[in-house]
C-alpha cells in the first residue's frame, strides 16, 4: 500500500509539474505574440 501511495503522490505531482510547464509554455507563446 504504501508503494502504491508513493507511486499515487509521484504521480500527482509530475501531473501538476506538467500543467505548469504548460502555463509557462502558453504564457511565454502569448509575450511572443503580443511582441
Amino acid at each position: 500500500m504504501m508503494c502504491l501511495q508513493a507511486d499515487d503522490e509521484i504521480a500527482a505531482a509530475s501531473v501538476m509539474e506538467n500543467l505548469r510547464l504548460n502555463t509557462l509554455e502558453a504564457q511565454n507563446v502569448k509575450i511572443e505574440l503580443v511582441c
